[in-house]
C-alpha cells in the first residue's frame, strides 16, 4: 500500500458515521491542497454542517492531515462520552449511598439535623 492508500483507509476508519468527504482540491490563495469532510445538514434551521479541513503541501499530505484531525475529533468524543459516564456513575453511587447516611439523601430538599429539638 502507498501513503495515499492508507491515508484514505485511515479518513474511512476515523470517518463519523454519516460524515462526507469531499474532492481533493488545490488552493491557491495557501498554496495547499485541501480536502474537507463534512457532516449531514441539520433538518430546519438547527444551523450548518460541520466542517473538518485537512490541508497540506501536496495531495497525501492533505489526506493525512485530514485523517489525523478527524481520529482527534473521535478522542474528543469519546474523551467526552467517558467523562459523563464517570459523573453518573459517581451520582448513582451517591443515590445508592445516601440512604444509609444520618438524615440525608441525595437531592432532597431537607436535611435532618441531629441534637436540635
Amino acid at each position: 500500500m502507498d501513503a495515499r492508500e492508507l491515508a484514505w483507509n485511515a479518513i474511512h476508519d476515523a470517518l463519523p458515521e454519516g460524515r462526507h468527504v469531499g474532492a481533493l482540491s488545490y488552493d491557491p490563495g495557501r498554496h495547499a491542497w485541501k480536502i474537507v469532510a463534512r457532516s449531514p445538514q441539520p433538518p430546519g434551521r438547527r444551523g450548518a454542517p460541520e466542517y473538518v479541513e485537512g490541508a497540506g503541501e501536496d495531495e497525501d499530505a492533505a489526506l493525512t492531515y485530514l485523517a489525523l484531525a478527524l481520529e482527534e475529533r473521535q478522542g474528543d468524543a469519546r474523551r467526552t462520552d467517558l467523562r459523563l459516564r464517570g459523573q453518573l456513575a459517581y451520582i448513582q453511587s451517591a443515590e445508592e449511598e445516601s440512604p444509609r447516611t444520618d438524615g440525608y439523601r441525595a437531592g432532597s430538599r431537607r436535611v435532618r439535623c441531629q441534637g436540635l429539638a
